[in-house]
């Protein structure tokens, strides 16, 4: 499922809701047990190379404000960020979606590669 959120236009609380109750519909409707439907919801991750697009974006901008505080562009474009990156993490903060998005990447990559090259 996709979700597309503009900025401003939906809240995030909907939008989680929203993705949170398609997953449990869809989980009753292939037969899976209340509890497995719980781990699925637990589980709905952003696609890591939206979280790590959005991560570099959310830290330039911060450091762009560092630098030049005044900036009202950058100011709103981190806004934007922002509110995208709570939304995928299902948090409110800065900071707490950042937390969950780099320790997602981390888990996505440990996935993907091997502990042991091949040799």
């Amino acid at each position: 499922m996709s979700v597309i959120v503009a900025p401003g236009r939906v809240s995030f609380v909907r939008v989680r809701d929203a993705v949170v109750a398609h997953a449990c519909d869809l989980g009753k409707r292939r037969g899976m047990s209340k509890q497995a439907r719980a781990e699925a919801v637990a589980m709905v991750t952003a696609d890591p190379s939206l979280l790590k697009e959005l991560v570099e974006r959310c830290d330039s901008l911060k450091r762009r404000l560092a630098a030049d505080g005044s900036s009202a562009e950058a100011a709103r474009n981190l806004e934007d960020a922002t509110y995208t990156l709570c939304v995928v993490t299902g948090t409110r903060q800065l900071d707490a979606a950042l937390f969950v998005a780099r320790r997602q990447l981390a888990d996505s990559l440990a996935r993907h590669q091997p502990l042991h090259p091949a040799g």
